[in-house]
């Protein structure tokens, strides 16, 4: 990790992939949050963004993005019941360190496309 230089560019790239994270998803209105450090950044999702009130639990938002990634070649780690231990829908995106840039870009291409079509029913 040291001798590649891998840990000193976790941050040039996290701050990358925060601002591309902010730039592609934050003026969503049904995203609520974007927050983390380095190379491991959650999103979370609401059916109302000045209230942060969650989407119902039975539509399993974050696992449909998940699974509509996945078809995509991403893998995220979707996340459920963080307001109160059922409601609360996040995706976390935790991409290798050793990532290009490049592949950052084709990362965040492949979620927003799974956003779109995940959401579609229920935004």
């Amino acid at each position: 990790l040291h001798e590649k230089g891998l840990i000193e560019s976790v941050k040039e790239k996290g701050e990358f992939l925060f601002e591309a994270l902010k730039d592609k998803f934050a003026d969503l209105p049904y995203v609520g949050d974007i927050r983390g450090i380095g190379l491991m950044w959650g999103i979370e999702f609401v059916k109302n963004k000045d209230t942060k009130q969650p989407f119902d639990s039975d539509l399993h938002l974050s696992q449909k993005i998940a699974d509509e990634a996945f078809k995509l070649g991403l893998i995220v780690y979707p996340g459920s019941g963080t307001v109160n231990g059922k409601q609360g829908d996040h995706l976390m995106v935790a991409p290798p360190f050793c990532i290009s840039i490049a592949e950052i870009k084709e990362l965040l291409n492949s979620l927003e496309k799974a956003i779109i079509i995940s959401t579609k029913a229920v935004c």
